[in-house]
């Protein structure tokens, strides 16, 4: 006589159990991975904003009542996870003194500025008025100034922001690291 048994056996059920782990598992890995890619791309993207930024303050001539003419500028140091936005109030071409401070940027935490493209540290782009004319460390030699930066979760891309000295344009990307 045969008995007919309905259901799943419980080695079916543990397979199933194990295969919808597995699933998750890899779906909440990438999930996190993603979050700090997708934290690279809007820093970056922030960073620009805050170069365009500057350089339209040069541009309409925002200042104090008695000089409307103010440099503003940038400063960057490679290593470090924050920048300055300042106003170069002695035009010197560099950010040299506290009270020229506008305000410090604080990267998210992970992110740092890994290099910059100039030969000397720290970066300074001003921005002078009225044209703005850029200056890239204090001259206009350079052509393009590019700010790297990179995220501890995240070791297959960098972003990258680039100005041109001579166009204006800044731009931001995210490259693969080969």
């Amino acid at each position: 006589m045969k008995i007919n048994q309905k259901g799943y056996s419980l080695i079916e059920l543990i397979t199933v159990i194990v295969i919808f782990v597995i699933i998750f598992t890899v779906t909440v890995v990438n999930f996190r991975a993603g979050e700090r890619t997708q934290e690279l791309r809007l820093v970056a993207d922030q960073v620009a904003t805050e170069i365009r930024k500057a350089q339209t303050q040069a541009l309409a001539g925002i200042g104090e009542d008695t000089d409307l003419s103010i440099d503003y500028g940038l400063f960057f140091i490679s290593g470090f996870g924050s920048y300055a936005i300042f106003k170069d109030t002695d035009s010197d071409k560099e950010f040299d003194a506290p009270e020229e401070l506008i305000r410090s940027i604080i990267l998210p935490e992970g992110v740092t500025v890994s290099e910059v493209s100039t030969d000397t540290l720290p970066l300074n782009i001003i921005f002078e008025p009225p044209k703005p004319v850029i200056y890239i460390n204090g001259s206009t030699a350079a052509l393009s100034a590019e700010i790297t930066l990179m995220h501890d979760g995240v070791t297959s891309k960098k972003a990258v922001i680039n100005l041109n000295r001579v166009t204006g344009r800044v731009n931001s990307e995210l490259v693969t690291i080969p």
